[in-house]
């Protein structure tokens, strides 16, 4: 599984710089990969392993994990949840936000000089121990909210895991995270453009011609660097905006479907299931942010 690593593009929105959301899965599905964001991950259940860098480590209910900005990393699940079993499913959250993210007054008001080393370690992967649930009651409050009030839960929830005296670093201190090639580059170019325009009718030779290749090299290149095509890429993009409109506005599903770039809400409907496991109609009933 660490043989290739792959650049994860995370889709914040221009107007925040936070994403913070509750996921129900089979199993962690995520190949070894890095990002330019933050991300705290909290596991409420399942078990298995964790790889951040040259180190690992096992994850139970109550893991809580602070990931660098572009630092290696993917989750296993145990055997058991590989099986189709509903009885083992793999619950919690996950809190993502931008490097940039108060950058100016962590690196220079005395207020935040623990949330600046706590950042600064993060770069090999921190854990904190299973009994921490002040931090999980700060990551509920962070997930549940929005907008302003978001913001502030994520800086006290960064206080707060500064604070701890029982946290370990999991990658050794002499790990250098890759240096961003030509290729990831011209990746991330490519990403920026289909962030700014999945919802709208794209064709190949557009985005071949952003990256500067031909229709078959940039197959090619793309699926290599992504592990999907290109018509993968951008439908998953769609359903995870479309989840996004089911949990936080009261649009009825057809006009969702059409506003995700699906020309027929039976199509929409199908590829929904395909992806999330449930229908459009049983997302919104157990939305997932809901969760506690």
């Amino acid at each position: 599984m660490k043989d290739k690593l792959m650049f994860e593009p995370i889709a914040l929105s221009s107007q925040s710089p936070v994403i913070a959301r509750n996921f129900d899965y089979d199993h962690f599905f995520f190949p070894w990969h890095y990002h330019d964001e933050f991300e705290i991950l909290y596991v409420k259940e399942g078990t298995g392993t964790t790889f951040v860098a040259d180190g690992a480590t096992d994850f139970a209910p109550g893991t809580i994990i602070l990931f660098g900005s572009g630092i290696p990393h993917y989750s296993k699940s145990s055997s058991q949840y590989y099986q189709n079993n509903p009885n083992y499913r793999l619950r919690g959250s996950i809190i993502q936000f931008e490097k940039e993210f108060m950058s100016h007054a962590i690196n220079n008001y005395p207020e935040f000089r623990s949330t600046k080393k706590l950042l600064e370690q993060s770069s090999q992967g921190i854990c904190f121990p299973l009994d921490c649930q002040k931090l999980v009651n700060q990551i509920d409050k962070t997930t549940s909210s929005q907008g302003f009030l978001r913001l502030i839960n994520l800086l006290q929830l960064l206080f707060m895991m500064s604070q701890s005296r029982n946290f370990r670093t999991i990658g050794s201190v002499l790990y250098n995270t890759r240096e961003q090639s030509a290729d990831n580059n011209r990746l991330k170019k490519i990403l920026t453009y289909l962030e700014q325009h999945y919802l709208e009718e794209i064709s190949l030779e557009e985005v071949a011609e952003i990256g500067a290749m031909n229709n078959s090299s940039f197959c090619r290149f793309f699926k290599d660097k992504t592990g999907k095509t290109l018509i993968q890429y951008i439908i998953e993009m769609r359903i995870a905006y479309a989840c996004e409109l089911l949990n936080n506005t009261t649009q009825d599903i057809f006009q969702i479907s059409f506003t995700c770039g699906f020309n027929s809400i039976s199509h929409f409907n199908k590829v929904f299931k395909r992806i999330t496991h449930v229908t459009p109609s049983y997302y919104r009933a157990n939305n997932p942010s809901k969760m506690q």
